[in-house]
């Protein structure tokens, strides 16, 4: 049995590298005058986090948001 093709969210999150996701939440962070410092844990765990928000139908801002609040205790 085939697999059901991908949604356009999906579509759109494969052709989104995990670098880009990375590069995402230091801009947002920095939007957000959050200084992230040299947190190199935060920031991978941050974008994993936004990369499933995404791939849930969240928008791009908004999946980048949830990861740094779900992990903005690691800064």
């Amino acid at each position: 049995m085939p697999l059901p093709p991908l949604t356009l969210s999906e579509e759109i999150t494969h052709a989104f590298p995990f670098m880009h996701w990375i590069d995402l939440i230091k801009s947002e962070a920095e939007r957000a005058g959050i200084n992230i410092g040299d947190s190199e844990q935060f920031l991978e765990c941050a974008a994993f986090t936004a990369e499933i928000c995404r791939k849930s139908g969240d928008t791009l801002e908004a999946a980048a948001a949830e990861g740094i609040a779900a992990h903005s205790h690691l800064i």
